[in-house]
């Protein structure tokens, strides 16, 4: 299940979250757990140094009152669940008679509203999940959430029948009234070809269906029959549309209605002979684990055997209809793994397809708790492949770093693998990655406006230092009137907090929107959003080999101060330092050839002068005191550049154009 695979993953972020160098606590607190209601609770911790976990009753699957100890320094999770009709898990065995719905979650007996600690909401599980972490535990604490049953639960639901024709050779399955899924030859009732099932309203039904190709066999299905339509209410489903996959020579096709069933529906398929000029061509994918290590395959577990989860150190070739896509993921487990051991050569070291290496920094999916992933995406097969993943020993292992994410006040914040709502969100980062973290602005206007209680970012702190807006400010969507903030830690070293403080907009705030003339020429600050009559501080920076010039209306002040009393934008002008033409007493200095292929002659200079070579960006590539009046540049790179010249009696600048 997507909820079990997302809290395993969570406490395991647990189990490694910490600061480092954190001295441990011989104090003890109690957290005090009540389940008033009976639904979904649970509860997960880590020690201060963030190396083990601890679980007490993962799931609380009746109406109870817990206690435990937790060291001082810990970081405590907790997890809520309100399963709606149509969850896997609505009034299942998890509640023994308990209730479904969140409907109040108090800390310390201070009700913490439930939209501050939402989550997400999973359309296919048909769940909302709100989580709530409190990081550092200093004191003792008392947790308690309360369930309750949906209004909807209170009344009996109509029915409906869905009617399947030739119901033998397909696969149908329906929604009950508490969610659970009900498939088999013994369902509803059978009239001749035709199967009639009866749907409570607000549920949903589905069906599968296949073929098997002419290279295939199967004693349950007919070669000369395959799937030729799909029609529900007689409206065409194309095949092409929906979920299939191809095991050997079988063809499964799975529809499900996405709508609720608020009337009666009929399901019909055609099939027919096989028709062989139609069918897709077949290629084979032939996938090596050269050293052991992991693989996993994730939908080419249909393919080959649905009990495994990963590759041994072997090759095996599976075949694929054309145009169907396949992901293909390789893990490199460090040693902290709970599953290091079980591969003699747990790190992925090259890759290859058909031959070719990939390098792994194009594949690279980002690191998770105990592992880095890497995936490579077929995804329109076309022809028969080699795949092929080489695994070998560790050698040096980078360290780790927890990227704690503080959203106060319940705005968006956008991060790797974290969600929006979450108050605290921890991450781990190998040294020396990237880590971005970017923030939005939701102004009245934005259709997102009312996503959020509070959708107006008014600080945002790094260590506790606050970081200007203005510094940060990446761009205003008109069309979605929304303010864009981005802060990058372009080589993470050390753990660190961000936290970003949100609240509600003022009716005469303004958005000032900076720009650059060339954005290889220099950068400008001090964009954002203002109240009306406060004063902004607009910057431009240029950078090396330039200059500013004025703001877009003349204006030559840099900083410049402004009074913000509407929307505004504001362009910089920048330039090179000399330019071209601007000679002070440098007649016959030349350069030959022009353009030129990588050597060029400078001709005419002041001996002792100083050459610098710059690109348009305004990066240095090579500088030269000169000794003689002629000397030789070397340029290997194709592109557009400056020579400047400056000595006591010249100052002068030549565009170089380098093929």
């Amino acid at each position: 299940m997507k909820k079990t695979r997302f809290l395993l993953m969570l406490l395991t972020v647990l189990c490694l979250v910490g600061v480092n160098g954190r001295a441990q606590s011989n104090v003890f607190h109690t957290m005090t757990f009540i389940n008033e209601g009976g639904g979904y609770f649970s509860f997960s911790r880590s020690t201060p140094d963030g190396q083990s976990v601890d679980t007490m009753d993962y799931t609380f699957r009746r109406s109870s009152t817990e206690t435990l100890l937790v060291q001082e320094g810990s970081s405590v999770y907790i997890g809520l669940s309100s399963e709606r009709r149509g969850s896997s898990f609505y009034g299942g065995i998890r509640y023994e008679g308990g209730f479904p719905r969140l409907l109040h979650f108090y800390v310390d007996n201070r009700e913490v509203p439930l939209d501050s600690i939402y989550s997400f909401y999973d359309e296919e599980g048909f769940y909302y999940w709100y989580s709530y972490t409190l990081a550092n535990v200093t004191s003792d604490h008392t947790f308690r959430a309360v369930f309750g049953e949906w209004e909807e639960d209170m009344t009996p639901r109509p029915t409906h029948t869905v009617a399947f024709i030739e119901s033998h050779n397909l696969s149908c399955g329906y929604e009950d009234s508490d969610g659970s899924w009900i498939s088999g030859t013994a369902i509803g009732q059978n009239r001749g070809d035709t199967l009639f099932v009866t749907v409570e309203e607000g549920m949903h039904f589905s069906v599968g269906f296949g073929g098997v190709r002419p290279e295939g066999s199967s004693p349950n299905r007919d070669p000369e029959r395959r799937p030729l339509h799909l029609y529900v209410d007689d409206v065409e489903i194309p095949l092409d549309s929906l979920s299939r996959r191809f095991d050997c020579a079988t063809l499964e096709y799975g529809y499900s209605y996405r709508q609720v069933v608020t009337s009666d529906h009929e399901v019909r398929v055609v099939f027919g002979p096989v028709d062989t000029t139609q069918l897709p061509p077949l290629h084979t994918i032939e996938v090596v684990n050269e050293g052991g290590g992991y693989i996993d395959y994730g939908e080419l577990s249909s393919y080959i055997d649905d009990n495994m989860w990963h590759f041994l150190p072997d090759t095996i070739p599976f075949q694929a209809e054309e145009g169907m896509a396949v992901n293909i993921v390789m893990h490199s487990l460090r040693p902290e793994s709970g599953r290091y051991e079980d591969y003699s050569n747990p790190r992925l070291l090259h890759f290859y397809i058909d031959g070719v290496e990939i390098p792994l920094d194009s594949i690279f999916e980002g690191y998770y708790i105990d592992r880095y992933f890497y995936k490579y995406p077929l995804p329109n097969i076309t022809s028969s492949h080699t795949v092929r993943a080489v695994f070998g020993q560790w050698d040096t292992l980078p360290s780790i770093h927890t990227m704690t994410i503080v959203n106060q006040g319940g705005g968006k914040i956008h991060s790797p693998r974290s969600k929006a709502h979450d108050a605290i969100r921890m991450l781990l980062v190998s040294e020396g990655d990237p880590f971005t973290v970017r923030m939005d602005s939701y102004r009245p206007g934005s259709p997102h406006y009312g996503d959020y209680a509070n959708p107006k970012l008014l600080h945002f702190y790094v260590d506790d230092v606050e970081v200007p807006l203005g510094s940060i400010f990446s761009g205003y969507d008109a069309a979605t009137q929304t303010l864009h903030y981005v802060y990058t830690d372009s080589n993470v070293t050390a753990n660190h907090v961000f936290r970003a403080e949100f609240g509600p907009w003022s009716d005469d705030a303004y958005v000032l929107t900076l720009e650059a003339n060339d954005p290889t020429m220099g950068s400008v600050f001090g964009g954002g959003t203002y109240e009306a009559g406060t004063e902004a501080t607009l910057t431009a920076t240029p950078n090396e080999g330039y200059r500013f010039v004025s703001w877009q209306d003349g204006n030559t002040d840099n900083p410049r101060t402004v009074t913000v009393t509407a929307d505004a934008t504001y362009i910089a002008t920048f330039e090179a330092e000399v330019g071209i033409g601007e000679v002070d007493g440098a007649d016959g200095i030349t350069l030959h050839p022009n353009p030129a292929s990588g050597r060029v002659s400078l001709r005419g200079v002041e001996p002792g002068a100083e050459v610098t070579v710059v690109d348009m960006q305004g990066r240095t590539h090579s500088k030269i005191s000169t000794r003689d009046s002629e000397i030789t540049l070397e340029v290997n790179l194709p592109g557009t550049y400056f020579v400047r010249i400056v000595g006591e009696r010249q100052c002068a600048v030549r565009k170089l154009l380098v093929r």
